[in-house]
């Protein structure tokens, strides 16, 4: 029979005297959660919540092929990976499951492969402390319910899921500022130059190589800086050039990630205590090496740390390099795309960033940032940062990004 549903709390950092939180009564409710908190309407996927008593907490969204259930070992293995991965919601005491299908002939529930599925993740999930509450396949613009053993009492069985549109659970989301798109078929993101323009080489030049002056570097980094505090790209095409330039840098690279990440002052006070940077550029910018900062620095690729990254200083690295794209060519090209698809992997948005490498891959197969993005993104590892709450990219900045 249908279970009560939990009540949702949004971890959105907004300020304390204002906690957003809003009330799931139906299941159309939950569906208007997971399309919120993913961004898009997802498509052939499995998508799980935690729990924590009523509170609704991660959302974890895997892609999902029906044939899976056809090897049953396989079968076992892709469950126990989806249970291993909610296990990171130290909070978490429970599970909701969706199961999204385009439909293949027949509308509502297949025993042959929704059920087994469904079975196959309840097992799973009941065995790392995580038991399913209730569990739910849309398909064909329709709700059905997988574990119901009246259907004349699940009311909601077979419900239309536009219904999430009048939802006041969705109205609420979309107060704050969040947007529902399709699910992207690809990475989107504008295609890069065929060669390096002569502004853009001579910034290489500049900016790249042992013999580079601190200087230069923290003058790269502070021109960075105006961008992630919100200034914008500069209109000049030789300063936009500037920006690529310094991505050829690995160091550099790597430091620009976390500052926008944390704050530049963290970020090359991190570099210089583990010497990506000389400490004449944490000099020149006001910082001190401290070893607090090398671990924090650390932390960033891997989205690892505890502390909760800045969001917003993040959203406009994106767009940044999204924007630059066009102008760039050769490495510079390959680091800014490879920044993006590493912007949409951290907000926990993997399937996302999948299609940006595969992107990356087919322009510069060899950068070592696309490899391992690659490599992290194929083995189905989930950032730290998404799969913690009080970390994870929110619904209401996403309405900022």
């Amino acid at each position: 029979m249908q279970t009560d549903l939990p009540e949702d709390r949004l971890q959105a950092d907004p300020p304390a005297s204002t906690p957003l939180r809003v009330k799931a009564v139906e299941p159309v409710d939950l569906v208007s959660y997971v399309q919120h908190t993913l961004g898009f309407v997802p498509r052939n996927s499995i998508t799980a919540i935690t729990l924590a008593g009523r509170d609704l907490g991660a959302v974890l969204r895997c892609d999902w092929d029906p044939l899976l259930t056809d090897d049953g070992d396989a079968l076992a293995g892709y469950a126990r990976q989806v249970a291993g991965y909610l296990t990171a919601d130290e909070r978490a005491d429970g599970s909701l499951v969706f199961l999204f299908r385009d439909p293949t002939g027949y509308p509502g529930p297949d025993d042959d492969h929704d059920g087994i599925l469904a079975d196959a993740l309840d097992t799973e999930l009941a065995a790392v402390g995580l038991p399913v509450q209730e569990a739910w396949l849309v398909s064909d613009g329709r709700l059905w319910h997988l574990d119901c053993p009246d259907l004349t009492a699940c009311t909601a069985h077979g419900s239309a899921v536009a219904r999430t549109e009048t939802s006041a659970l969705n109205t609420a989301f979309i107060l704050e500022g969040s947007v529902v798109e399709d699910e992207p078929q690809a990475g989107g993101l504008p295609a890069s130059a065929d060669r390096m323009s002569p502004a853009l080489q001579e910034a290489v030049r500049r900016l790249c190589g042992a013999t580079v002056a601190a200087g230069a570097r923290a003058r790269w980094l502070q021109a960075w800086e105006q961008v992630l505090s919100g200034a914008g790209l500069p209109a000049d095409p030789a300063a936009r050039a500037g920006l690529l330039g310094g991505l050829m840098d690995v160091n550099l690279r790597d430091t620009l990630v976390a500052a926008a990440s944390f704050t530049l002052p963290r970020a090359v006070s991190g570099a210089a205590w583990l010497q990506a940077l000389p400490h004449e550029v944490a000099e020149a910018l006001g910082a001190s090496p401290r070893e607090v900062d090398g671990v924090l620095y650390s932390s960033v690729l891997m989205a690892t740390s505890r502390r909760s990254p800045d969001w917003d200083r993040i959203a406009r690295l994106r767009t940044a390099c999204e924007q630059l794209l066009s102008e760039a060519a050769g490495e510079p090209a390959a680091a800014a795309r490879c920044l993006v698809a590493w912007v949409e992997w951290a907000r926990g948005r993997g399937s996302v960033a999948g299609r940006i490498i595969e992107e990356c891959r087919r322009s510069d197969p060899d950068y070592p940032l696309g490899q391992v993005l690659g490599e992290v993104i194929d083995r189905g590892i989930l950032s730290g940062w998404a799969s913690r709450r009080s970390t994870a990219w929110s619904a209401t900045r996403r309405g900022r990004s």
